[in-house]
């Protein structure tokens, strides 16, 4: 064995298999044009101020749980999308986020590859989040061969390559759904992140935060994204709080301007905390803070008219999810349980990946293996590893703070999620167990780093 680590070495350091290796990663990842997911309406709320609906189809919702309604939802996806005509819903944004004025940079790009100026195609549309996606791991592989050892980064790149071709993950970039932001944008967050402790140049440390505020911008629960990375780019505190709760003051502007709070709210109490105290204690309240509380609305889904109804009559707040945690402190580990489990998992079960009239290669072995590893409680382990890596908080490198960073974005996604009760929750802890995906790679990468660089390598900025 000792007769071939010396030609092990050499191919593992020669430029010529690095670019093989990643000529054939993005050959594969080319196939993900065609995996998508199903829009299940959520595109009016975030793109509907330039688009108005599929093209081809009659305007207007399809009546519910007809043939069509299933096609248009959940089935397939639809590549082929018409603006609305002169923008005459241009003023209508419904939210503030950084994930519309994307959406102009994916319309300008449709607009000159297609040639067309009245239908968006999501592939055409989607090919720069993909070339950032795709950049944002190379990047990091290029960047740990300089500073970490040839080891390390081909251990970050062979575990990488599950990941990168998750169609659970891909699927998002052929999407109208908010997580594609935090999808490309993580990547190359952790490069930034990475070059801030290896190099310690304060403008690494800014360029994270920025990032981190882009994507904090992109959805209402990220919001908190500057704050989380800060710590980990500036070892004191002194100018990081300004920075980071600036970044994070702007980031919460989708949350504090989004129409959509009241129904969320709603969710947090009868299709949450409500929901699971009758469910697993057997309880049903009366009142809250001398409020009354409807128990025919438990688990009633807020986007029914009978949903509606029962919003309209509870008119339920955040506080009142709290009055009930504080009055049942059990309910708190039961959420906590639940949410853990409903989490145990990428996928999301009733959208479709696959678009319509086109091949689909979303359930190949390849793109399917990290969902099938994930599902065995990855979550859990991500969150071990975090804990044992806070003992050795002081010693860590690189690869094990970043590792140390997205499984505390995750861990933050897991409590956010839940101000949404538990309706759709496998999508919105997607951003969560992607996190928390990124951080064992991380973790498990940091155990073949090694500085090869200490020359021109300092701590991170103070």
């Amino acid at each position: 064995m000792s007769l071939f680590l010396p030609l092990f070495r050499k191919v593992a350091r020669s430029n010529i298999t690095a670019l093989a290796y990643i000529a054939v990663l993005c050959a594969v990842f080319s196939l993900h044009l065609f995996t998508g997911l199903a829009d299940n309406g959520d595109f009016s709320r975030t793109f509907g101020f330039l688009i108005e609906g599929p093209a081809g189809w009659p305007s207007g919702v399809p009546v519910v749980n007809s043939p069509e309604w299933n096609r248009r939802f959940f089935h397939t996806w639809i590549n082929d999308w018409s603006y609305y005509p002169h923008l005459s819903n241009f003023r209508n944004f419904y939210s503030i986020s950084s994930q519309k004025a994307w959406m102009l940079v994916q319309a300008a790009f449709s607009i000159v590859t297609t040639g067309s100026l009245s239908t968006y195609s999501v592939i055409a549309g989607s090919i720069p989040g993909r070339l950032v996606y795709v950049s944002g791991f190379i990047a990091m592989f290029h960047m740990i061969r300089r500073n970490g050892g040839h080891r390390a980064a081909w251990t970050y790149l062979f575990l990488a390559t599950p990941i990168m071709l998750a169609s659970a993950f891909a699927a998002f970039l052929n999407s109208f759904f908010e997580e594609q932001m935090m999808i490309f944008g993580l990547p190359v967050m952790a490069v930034f992140v990475y070059l801030a402790r290896v190099t310690g140049i304060r403008r690494y440390a800014y360029t994270a935060i920025g990032i981190a505020l882009v994507v904090g911008l992109s959805k209402t629960a990220y919001f908190l994204a500057p704050m989380i990375v800060a710590p980990f780019v500036w070892q004191r505190r002194r100018g990081v709080i300004v920075a980071a709760a600036v970044a994070t003051a702007l980031a919460f502007m989708p949350a504090k301007l989004s129409e959509n709070r009241s129904i969320n709210q709603y969710h947090a109490l009868y299709y949450g905390a409500l929901k699971v105290l009758k469910e697993r204690e057997g309880v049903e309240l009366k009142a809250i803070g001398g409020k009354p509380v409807f128990n025919e609305c438990v688990g009633v889904i807020g986007f029914t008219d009978e949903g509606g109804a029962c919003m309209r009559r509870a008119s339920p707040t955040y506080a009142d999810t709290a009055r009930v945690l504080l009055a049942h402190p059990r309910l708190a580990a039961e959420l906590a349980l639940a949410t853990l489990n409903a989490g145990n998992g990428i996928d999301i079960p009733r959208d479709g990946l696959q678009l319509e009239g086109a091949p689909s290669f979303a359930g190949a072995p390849l793109f399917r293996l990290w969902s099938v590893v994930f599902a065995h409680h990855m979550n859990v382990a991500a969150f071990v590893c975090a804990a044992l890596a806070l003992g050795f908080r002081r010693r860590l490198n690189p690869l094990a703070a970043i590792g140390l960073m997205f499984s505390a974005w995750g861990l933050v996604q897991y409590g956010l999620a839940l101000a949404d009760g538990f309706i759709e929750i496998e999508k919105h802890l997607i951003g969560a167990n992607y996190s928390l995906t990124l951080a064992l790679l991380f973790f498990a990468s940091s155990l073949a780093w090694r500085r090869a660089s200490p020359a021109g390598c300092r701590n991170p900025p103070h």
